[in-house]
């Protein structure tokens, strides 16, 4: 090397990159070296890394004489700290329940299937009438998009037609329905544009103020919506397994609210109920319910039609004030972690290397799955969401 020129020096950034590295065993990247150290010096086993970050990782032992003038080693004794138990964040929680979308107005139109004509059934015209809406969409050329709304139309039909084909619906009719709706919509004239516009306008508001608000310790809270989602196709995210699969209507049956206990039950129209009533007082959602997409495949363990199930909530706005101080502590703890992201990686490392498989796959995972798993959301940067299906993904 010429004389006057050093090469630069990297060795803390390689000797902080093998922090992280985990064993060769695990993992064909190049980036892997070698295990971390084991023994007396290695860091003690954790599950929780949050949590074992939060306690520095003492190896030594403390020393203690028995009766015969030995020393012998005695592990340290760990303070035993009580189950974490979650804030109540209200005292008082009352609003109007939640709006339901209307009923599906007859169309009046027919389909054929197989040559043969039908009056369709309400839930089946809506179906058919929903997808019509879609025919100048490329969602309708897509094959699995087609595959799964038929397999969920046949659902409705008789059994002598549950083995139906796209190619075997005749859309002609809620073809024509569709295409006179969007000339209608076209031929409005701008006074009567603005005159339905402010007749919606007068409905949102008119929900609004019923629905909109809840009282929270006897103050008015905004609500971010509170509106069930109505009936349809769903639509997915690119190649979503399951697009073009029936979302079927929500009832009031599967809907569950959140109230105090002393808090009047929001009424209901007709012979309807509500599924149930909790009173959580260290949550802010305000009801949650269910929906159901069918997958067409089997449950190995049951044999029926296995289902997705996608829980929905209604939550507080995001100008709520008991919102806003929930977010703020989730960050404030947010920082405090990353004040220790040097010992979560030392303990990552440290039990990566305890790679056990597990005998049952029902059981809980071991040490040096959740430590493999911690690893990857920390590289790639993840953003962990709720768990999903097999399907789902």
């Amino acid at each position: 090397m010429p004389c006057g020129l050093r090469r630069p020096f990297h060795g803390r950034r390689i000797q902080a990159e093998r922090q992280l590295r985990p064993p060769a065993a695990l993992s064909p990247c190049p980036l892997v070296a070698r295990a971390p150290p084991q023994g007396r010096g290695a860091p003690p086993p954790a599950l929780n890394y949050i949590r074992a970050a939060g306690r520095p990782a003492n190896p030594c032992r403390k020393m203690a004489k028995n009766s015969g003038g030995k020393r012998r080693a005695r592990p340290r004794q760990k303070a035993k700290k009580a189950p974490a138990t979650k804030k109540a964040v209200w005292k008082t929680l009352r609003h109007n329940g939640i709006v339901f979308p209307p009923a599906h107005e007859p169309k009046g139109f027919k389909v054929r299937i197989r040559g043969a004509e039908f009056n369709p059934s309400p839930l089946q015209e809506e179906m058919l009438y929903q997808w019509a809406k879609k025919k100048d969409t490329p969602y309708v050329q897509d094959k699995t998009f087609q595959k799964n709304f038929v397999d969920d139309f046949a659902k409705t039909l008789d059994k002598n037609l549950r083995n139906i084909k796209y190619s075997d619906i005749d859309f002609s009719e809620a073809y024509a329905l569709a295409d006179r709706e969007k000339d209608a919509r076209e031929l409005l004239t701008k006074e009567e544009r603005k005159e339905i516009a402010k007749r919606r306008k007068d409905v949102r508001e008119e929900l609004k103020a019923k629905y909109g608000t809840a009282m929270i310790d006897g103050k008015p809270v905004d609500m971010g919506n509170y509106m069930v989602e109505p009936p349809g196709i769903f639509m997915g995210r690119e190649k979503h397994p399951l697009r073009g699969r029936w979302k079927r209507r929500i009832q009031p049956e599967d809907v569950t609210l959140n109230l105090d206990r002393d808090a009047p039950i929001p009424p209901l129209e007709g012979d309807h109920k509500w599924g149930d009533i909790v009173h959580n007082d260290t949550a802010t959602w305000l009801a949650t319910w269910t929906t159901e997409i069918d997958t067409g495949h089997a449950d190995p363990k049951t044999g029926e039609e296995a289902t997705v199930k996608i829980t929905k909530y209604i939550w507080l706005a995001d100008t709520a004030e008991i919102k806003q101080s929930m977010d703020a502590a989730k960050y404030d703890k947010a920082r405090r972690l990353s004040s220790q992201i040097g010992r979560i990686k030392e303990q990552m490392a440290s039990d990566m290397s305890k790679m056990e498989k597990r005998k049952d796959r029902d059981a809980p995972p071991t040490e040096g799955e959740i430590a493999t798993t911690c690893y990857l959301i920390y590289r790639t940067s993840m953003r962990v969401g709720d768990e999903k299906s097999e399907d789902e993904t």
